[in-house]
C-alpha cells in the first residue's frame, strides 16, 4: 500500500515530550502537532494537566512522544 504508514515511532521522554515534538515540527517542513494528550488525574510521575503523549507528523510521517518518566532499569541501545 503506497503512502500507508504501518509503524509509528514512539520516542520516550522524562517530562519534555511536548517541548521536543514542538521543536521537531519547527525544524522540518510538512510537519505539525496532531494531538496533545493531557492527564486528567494525578499519576505516579505527574499531576492533572501534565502532557502524557504528543502525536505529531514530520515530513508526512506520524510519530509519538511519550512522557514515560525516568526508568533506571531501561537499557537503551545507542544504535
Amino acid at each position: 500500500m503506497p503512502g500507508s504508514q504501518r509503524l509509528i515511532p514512539c520516542l520516550w521522554f522524562d517530562g519534555t515530550a511536548e517541548e521536543a515534538a514542538r521543536f521537531y515540527v519547527s525544524v522540518f517542513p510538512d510537519s505539525r502537532i496532531d494531538h496533545v494528550h493531557k492527564s486528567t488525574i494525578a499519576w505516579p510521575a505527574g499531576k492533572p494537566g501534565d502532557t502524557l503523549l504528543v502525536e505529531f507528523t514530520i515530513l508526512g510521517q506520524r510519530h509519538q512522544a511519550l512522557n514515560g518518566g525516568p526508568n533506571e532499569n531501561a537499557r537503551f541501545n545507542e544504535s
